[in-house]
């Protein structure tokens, strides 16, 4: 019987080297990072979403362990990273038939350890000053590569996904970005993508009072349409997630430059699981 209540014990390496001949800066880098399923995904009860959806957890999950490797290289102005990712354990919803005789057309969605699964990819980024406006683009090209013939999904697709960001910073600040269309062996996702922008500004001596005007999603776009595979069976959905709104937030820090403890909480990760 698999041990459900595995052990968390684990030698966590990080590795990295940076090399600076003049202007350029290289690097290449190693972590591992181990996620811990949260007790929802633990659980085996099965909960309603719709007359077409049911979801569950499972108790057998094990943690996913994810190898990071990246080499980079960056200037005054910009910046290059090609990566390569090992994710062991790997958990995700899978979905699968309920019960054809007693529930037909009712979908089932359960957490399921997956096998490895390896993404790799570049991405660049270029931030360069132009009078009194800095702005900040990034692109990324994206492969996600992963065998899931031993869940019963038999298709094979390994399409790039491009991302896009633009980021202008400072107190006026517009941040948008474009996710493409792409088709894995899970999911086929169609474009997507968002501006959003904000107007911050600090005031008093010690700047603790700060008004921030923001913007979200201002061309109504943010729309995610995919369909999702899993054992015999698919989920085809297309929804907007209301994203779009003006709101106006006041923040006042007290005594921040006078306390004498800036810690953290101990115990933060294992409190996020719940």
């Amino acid at each position: 019987q698999v041990e459900k209540s595995p052990a968390y014990n684990d030698l966590i390496p990080m590795l990295a080297i940076n090399y600076n001949p003049g202007k350029w800066n290289y690097g290449f880098s190693y972590r591992l990072h181990k996620d811990n399923p949260s007790y929802g995904h633990l659980t085996n009860n099965i909960s309603y979403r719709n007359k077409y959806e049911y979801f569950t957890g499972n108790p057998l999950l094990q943690p996913q362990k994810t190898h990071y490797f990246s080499l980079t290289a960056g200037c005054q102005w910009l910046y290059l990273e090609a990566y390569y990712q090992y994710v062991k354990d790997s958990y995700m919803t899978v979905l699968q038939p309920y019960n054809d005789e007693t529930h037909p057309g009712v979908t089932l969605i359960r957490y399921q350890t997956n096998p490895d699964i390896h993404q790799y990819g570049v991405m660049a980024n270029i931030t360069r000053k132009i009078v009194f406006w800095w702005p900040s683009f990034t692109t990324q090209i994206q492969f996600r590569d992963g065998a899931f013939e031993e869940i019963g999904i038999k298709h094979h697709w390994n399409e790039p996904n491009f991302y896009f960001y633009l980021d202008k910073g400072w107190f006026i600040n517009l941040q948008g970005y474009i996710s493409t269309a792409t088709r894995t062996a899970i999911v086929n996702s169609k474009t997507s993508g968002a501006v959003n922008g904000q107007i911050s500004k600090t005031f008093l001596k010690e700047k603790n009072l700060t008004v921030r005007l923001s913007f979200n999603d201002i061309f109504h776009t943010q729309h995610n349409a995919m369909t999702s595979y899993g054992i015999q069976t698919s989920t085809t959905f297309s929804e907007y997630y209301d994203h779009q709104r003006v709101g106006i937030t006041v923040s006042y820090k007290f005594n921040s430059t006078k306390s004498k403890y800036k810690g953290t909480g101990a115990g933060q990760s294992e409190k996020s699981r719940l």
